[in-house]
């Protein structure tokens, strides 16, 4: 009985984000096959749908799904952060931050995930003192990765051919 696993990668040569390499791995034959598959996903660039969907084995019905739930979830966890910067508890902060943070991590969403970092650390540390101006750029990461989610879910790609809705 051989074991089929379907891997999506973008090796370096290949242009971009629009083509997908699937690679056919069969069992202990070691054989490999290579079908091209043309995306039509693009983003704006906060996630890295390559990347996620190799850690998922290429699963994109869950990835799609995984969007669902960040989509879900995040706007209410960035209103979460917001308030505990306003409320100036830097516990309460890098909590908030660290948890948001961890959610996007799930869509290598590195600019994002850099700044949740970034506030998460500077609270740690007991420095609040740059809250409102990372919060600010913190909002802005958010509406690209949002769209990007969006995108990716209503897209062809998320279901092999057909949109989720």
């Amino acid at each position: 009985m051989s074991r089929v696993a379907f891997i999506a990668l973008i090796p370096p040569q290949l242009a971009g984000r629009h083509s997908t390499h699937i690679e056919n791995l069969t069992g202990s034959e070691s054989r490999h096959r290579t079908i091209m598959k043309t995306e039509t996903f693009a983003g704006n660039g906060s996630i890295c749908t390559e990347v996620v969907l190799e850690r998922l084995n290429g699963d994109r019905a869950l990835m799609a799904k995984l969007a669902g739930f960040f989509l879900e979830d995040a706007p209410r966890l960035v209103e979460t952060l917001r308030a505990d910067i306003e409320s100036g508890s830097a516990p309460r902060i890098a909590g908030s931050a660290h948890s948001l943070g961890g959610l996007a991590s799930t869509f290598e969403a590195k600019s994002f995930t850099r700044l949740t970092t970034a506030i998460e650390r500077n609270c740690r540390q007991g420095d609040t003192s740059e809250m409102t101006e990372l919060m600010q750029q913190l909002d802005a990461e958010f509406l690209w990765l949002i769209a990007d989610l969006r995108e990716f879910v209503a897209s062809p790609i998320a279901s092999d051919g057909e949109p989720i809705r």
